[in-house]
């Protein structure tokens, strides 16, 4: 039997209830007792109510019979009816207790529910997130495989690339040993602003040689640009007019 079959509220001032107090009066403590040991048995009952068989109960507690039947039928402490007799206050306590029970029982299965339907979305974001997962995994193979293809052929180039670009064609055997020593993020710098130093000196005799500008790391340098000489003469005419 579950713990709480054996549970029933019990009020701490109930002694000092008017009808208990003029049963205590005729019969004293030992009818207050018996009183609650009546109670008890009302409680292991499902339906709360015993039959009006005092002398059976009597026996049971071993206490004399005209002693229940005066608590029972003489103070209001109880109700008698079809044979049988129940305690109101009992009934009410137990009422409040399926109640009680009935709320708990509603709210661990609505936490159940929503546990259980946190638990499906989770589980759809973790399976929705692993096909995800693999298939960012398959493009970034993809890209790795057709890097490993194609890079070569690019790396292989890229100093064909830088010397067509630089024009100045000089010591290119030496110039090839440097490229190789130089770091790809340096040569993708190189690329980006060889155009912009080549475009700055039009004249390949004021161009650096291209392994001086690898060994000096030319591409780190400022780039002037070089002013044609129509623009200089525009300027030099605007610097000589008078305000």
């Amino acid at each position: 039997m579950s713990k709480d079959a054996y549970y029933f509220s019990h009020d701490s001032n109930a002694q000092h209830d008017p009808k208990i107090l003029r049963m205590m009066k005729k019969r004293g403590w030992e009818a207050y007792g018996l009183y609650w040991g009546i109670v008890e048995k009302l409680r292991e009952e499902d339906t709360h109510s015993l039959p009006t068989d005092y002398e059976t109960l009597a026996f049971a507690m071993r206490i004399k019979s005209e002693l229940i039947k005066d608590i029972v039928e003489s103070y209001d402490l109880f109700v008698v009816e079809d044979g049988l007799f129940y305690n109101l206050r009992l009934n009410k306590s137990m009422q409040l207790v399926r109640e009680k029970s009935q709320k708990a029982k509603e709210s661990a299965r609505k936490r159940w529910d929503n546990d259980a339907n946190a638990m499906q979305t989770q589980c759809k974001r973790n399976a929705k997130k692993g096909k995800e997962k693999k298939g960012k995994e398959r493009k970034r193979k993809r890209k790795e495989k057709i890097s490993e293809e194609y890079c070569p052929i690019i790396e292989s180039n890229d100093f064909e690339f830088f010397w067509d670009l630089y024009g100045k064609k000089v010591s290119r055997g030496k110039c090839v040993k440097k490229w190789d020593k130089i770091k790809s993020s340096d040569k993708e710098k190189i690329f980006e602003t060889l155009p912009a130093y080549v475009k700055s000196t039009p004249d390949k005799v004021f161009r650096m040689n291209p392994l001086t500008y690898l060994n000096g790391e030319g591409w780190k340098d400022e780039i002037i640009e070089k002013k044609s000489k129509g623009r200089l003469k525009r300027e030099r005419i605007m610097s000589l007019d008078l305000p």
